[in-house]
């Protein structure tokens, strides 16, 4: 289930969509008569980012403040989140305890009782849910973005001449990565009645005219940002007229408008040491490879089959003896069958205790049965590719253009950040020692045409063979007899 989840955070912030401030589906002075009484649903923030459940409360809690403020009657997640445990009980969890995977007709059976039971127990009349929306936003005057109700300074650092252009009125222009938070209000049939965004954060800044990723974690765990996005979401339903933009703070408000973007700066990820591949030939002979995860892309079985025979194919001309994802498949299963499962099937999170044996009996079991001596994880992840002027984007020993035509820029040119995607292997023996890891870049996943990045369709992402030997290629390239 975990891959699952990194697999849904990554489309999520590979997407790129139209914004709009809020949107009433029913006239503003007759929400609260069709949906006197609220109940707000969890809000759905990637498990895979740092601090995703802290996060999730605080904005569930900053909702139902916000729409009791604003003269609704709220429960807060915490009531919904009692009833559907009820029935979680009732029928034992929806996650199978082998895999983790969620039995989809369970969980929809689960939450069409919840929902019915908020309505016949508390009156419930509505539903509120939230999310974080990536996508880009143009920027100008002085690096200054203003979105979704919320104005944000992206400069973190600059030097004498940046200072002595912004005062002759020389401004750069261009577009970066914000998230927003958008909140859906439903009534009991699923209808939509109010949807809104409030900005929380730009995802780079600018240090001496180069763009630098924002600590993403970081931003959302600030309450200070997610009150100021659910205050331009909230404002609409109890004002009227226009609103101008909220000024960026962080924490708690401040006298004066700071100077300086308070974006916090995010740390440069660094991979663990790798052994030199002469060291690794020296004690590896067979690798397992574990199977590739594209759970969530729309097609996930020629994904995967298309990476499992590339990487295959190339740790057996490196000279290792390769045992296939579907043996390693088979032997996982039976050692999570042998201590009874490794997911909580109420909750799906892993049971520390039975994953610990279940690896030992699966790392015993590819020794004996195999001879394995190391086992290799390839997942996908989403890194930022700077580009430059010219509009050549690099990451992870691979470039591609960022431009969908011929046409360039159509303008001014600019550098900056676009999200793209690689292919991260990593090889532990074993007992679990790690000797080696490396990312090798796949594409870019939006391109410029007509003046803005348009997003690339997930369908298209993560096919393209050649895109693929290349990344499979750099990512193992230093298990060769030289040094990497």
């Amino acid at each position: 289930m975990r891959a699952l989840f990194r697999m849904l955070a990554l489309w999520l912030l590979t997407m790129a969509g139209p914004s709009a401030h809020a949107q009433f589906y029913v006239p503003p002075q007759e929400l609260r008569d069709a949906v006197p009484v609220i109940a707000v649903l969890p809000s759905l923030v990637a498990p895979s980012i740092e601090g995703a459940e802290s996060i999730a409360t605080s904005i569930d809690t900053e909702l139902a403040a916000a729409l009791t403020k604003a003269g609704f009657k709220v429960h807060g997640v915490d009531v919904y989140q009692s009833v559907e445990n009820e029935y979680r009980g009732i029928v034992g969890g929806w996650f199978d305890p082998l895999t983790g995977d969620v039995k989809e007709p369970v969980r929809e059976v689960i939450i069409g009782r919840t929902i019915e039971a908020l309505q016949e127990r508390l009156q419930v009349r509505g539903f509120i849910r939230a999310h974080l929306e990536p996508r880009q936003v143009p920027f100008k005057d002085a690096k200054r973005v203003t979105w979704d109700g919320v104005v944000e300074d992206v400069i973190a650092k600059e030097g004498l001449f940046s200072g002595l252009d912004r005062a002759f009125g020389i401004h750069d222009s261009g577009r970066l990565g914000v998230i927003s938070l958008k909140i859906g209000v439903f009534n009991v049939e699923g209808q939509p009645i109010y949807e809104a965004y409030g900005g929380i954060a730009a995802t780079v800044a600018l240090v001496n005219k180069k763009f630098v990723d924002v600590d993403v974690p970081a931003t959302l765990q600030d309450v200070g940002r997610l009150q100021r996005a659910v205050d331009v979401i909230v404002w609409p339903l109890t004002q009227k007229g226009s609103r101008e933009p909220i000024r960026q703070f962080s924490g708690t408000a401040t006298s004066k408008r700071p100077s300086r973007s308070t974006l916090p700066m995010a740390e440069q990820e660094a991979l663990p040491a790798s052994a030199s591949g002469a060291q690794i030939k020296e004690q590896v002979m067979t690798v397992a490879l574990k199977p590739v995860d594209a759970t969530g892309h729309p097609l996930d079985s020629l994904v995967k089959a298309r990476y499992e025979k590339q990487l295959s194919e190339r740790l057996a001309q490196l000279g290792f003896r390769v045992i296939a994802p579907s043996v390693y498949t088979r032997a996982a299963q039976a050692a999570a069958t042998e201590v009874g499962g490794i997911y909580d099937p109420i909750t799906g999170k892993t049971l520390s205790d039975k994953a610990k044996a279940a690896d030992a009996i699966l790392s015993q079991q590819l020794k004996e049965t195999h001879a394995v001596d190391a086992i290799m994880t390839a997942e996908f992840t989403r890194v930022g590719a700077s580009y430059d002027l010219q509009g050549n984007a690099t990451w992870d020993g691979t470039s591609q253009s960022v431009f969908a035509t011929a046409a360039g820029w159509n303008g001014k040119p600019y550098t900056g950040v676009q999200r793209a995607l690689s292919l991260l292997v990593r090889m532990d023996d074993v007992s679990g020692q790690h000797l080696y890891s490396k990312r090798g870049g796949i594409e870019l996943t939006a391109l410029f045409i007509n003046g803005d990045f348009d997003r690339i369709p997930p369908e298209k992402l993560l096919l393209d063979e050649t895109k693929i030997s290349h990344a499979v290629s750099v990512a193992l390239d230093g298990l060769g007899n030289g040094a990497q």
